[in-house]
C-alpha cells in the first residue's frame, strides 16, 4: 500500500511542476514585457518572489487535512499526500502570480 501512496504523492508532484511550468513562463514573459516600461519590475519581481515562496512554503503544514486512522484509511492518506504534492510544487507558481499585479 505504501507504493500506491507514494505513486499518488509523485503524480501530484508531476501536475504540480506542470503547473508551475505554465505559470512561470506565463509570468516570466510578461515581466520582461513590463521591464521594457518600468526599471522597477525585476527587483520587484525577484522580492516578491522570494517573501511569497517562503510564506507559502510555511503555510502548506498548517492546512487542515483529514486525520486517518492507523492501518485504514488509505483513500484519505492518498488524497492527502496527492494534495500535498501538488501544493509543494505549486507554490512557486503561486508567486509569479501574485507578483505580476504590481
Amino acid at each position: 500500500m505504501g507504493l500506491i501512496i507514494g505513486i499518488a504523492m509523485f503524480a501530484g508532484v508531476i501536475i504540480g511542476i506542470i503547473i508551475t511550468t505554465a505559470v512561470s513562463v506565463f509570468a516570466l514573459v510578461r515581466t520582461r514585457k513590463i521591464s521594457h516600461e518600468r526599471i522597477h519590475a525585476w527587483p520587484c519581481f525577484f522580492v516578491g518572489f522570494a517573501v511569497i515562496s517562503s510564506i507559502l512554503f510555511f503555510a502548506i503544514p498548517y492546512i487542515p487535512f483529514p486525520q486517518p486512522n492507523p492501518g485504514s484509511d488509505y483513500k484519505i492518506i492518498m488524497t492527502t499526500f496527492f494534495f500535498k504534492g501538488v501544493l509543494y510544487a505549486a507554490v512557486l507558481s503561486s508567486p509569479h502570480f501574485l507578483v505580476q499585479r504590481q
